[in-house]
């Protein structure tokens, strides 16, 4: 505990006299004892939490396009749809991450994978790099994607994940949520 003693001489007229009258206070750090405290807390209370995602894998999708067209919309054969559901809801959510898992045929460079929130068009990457890629995670940070965070409040989601160019094989995905 932050504790701090805190002397003060006081001068006061008693009686016929002057009186010194030393005092002594002890000042706690409450204010400082309490943010550690509930720094401690919220570290606890954003942990992340995994959702049970259903989805019936692996799964191939491919879109049709090639560059400079592009399929810029969930459809048949170009998407793995999946049932997001973590069993509670939310007061308020900090970030919500997938993480995205291939296997077979992977993103190759120059694909590139979306994901559709409650059948919107989201955010997605593609591949820049010269190698195929196994895995990637994709967050949703509070502050700069608030309406796509407020999707999750109840806890749970439809999502799908599908090909704007190219073709790979969906082996699983994994839904990470931090809230407070």
């Amino acid at each position: 505990m932050n504790r701090r003693i805190h002397r003060e001489t006081v001068w006061s007229h008693a009686g016929r006299g002057v009186v010194k009258r030393t005092t002594a206070a002890i000042v706690v750090g409450l204010a400082a004892s309490i943010a550690a405290l509930s720094t401690v807390a919220s570290a606890q209370a954003s942990e992340p939490v995994e959702a049970n995602v259903r989805l019936s894998a692996p799964i191939d999708i491919s879109c049709p396009e090639t560059f400079p067209r592009a399929c810029l919309y969930p459809g048949d054969g170009n998407s793995a749809p999946a049932k997001v559901s973590f069993h509670r809801k939310f007061a308020s959510i900090e970030r919500v991450c997938f993480t995205v898992r291939f296997e077979g045929d992977l993103v190759d460079p120059g694909e590139w994978v979306i994901f559709s929130l409650a059948g919107e068009s989201g955010a997605g990457f593609q591949n820049v790099s010269g190698a195929p890629i196994a895995a990637r995670e994709l967050c949703y940070a509070e502050g700069f994607h608030d309406e796509e965070l407020g999707l999750f409040m109840d806890g749970k989601q439809r999502v799908e994940v599908y090909m704007g160019q190219g073709s790979a094989t969906l082996a699983s995905v994994k839904v990470h949520i931090t809230a407070r």
